[in-house]
């Protein structure tokens, strides 16, 4: 199984809060994700188990509108997923 397999919802808003969940692999509490520039990782919480993380992030108004990379890191893994996040 990869460290990133899906990421939902995969759209977002400018200038809005919301929570997005990630699905992979061995993901640790102390792993980073990335949604790129404009977007603000807040909190990441792991589980049910090691393969789900909830990741809330803030999209600021200056963030640029279209598709962003995003990337997870934990201490042994890292995966990365182009364009798997839209900013409208």
């Amino acid at each position: 199984m990869s460290i990133l397999q899906t990421i939902s919802p995969a759209t977002g808003a400018r200038g809005t809060q919301m929570t997005v969940t990630i699905t992979g692999d061995a993901y640790t509490e102390d792993m980073n994700v990335s949604f790129g520039p404009g977007i603000v990782v807040m909190a990441v919480r792991v589980g049910p188990g090691d393969g789900v993380a909830e990741v809330d992030i803030i999209i600021l108004e200056q963030a640029p509108v279209g598709s962003h990379n995003v990337s997870v890191t934990t201490a042994t893994h890292s995966g990365f997923q182009p364009g798997g996040f839209t900013v409208t």
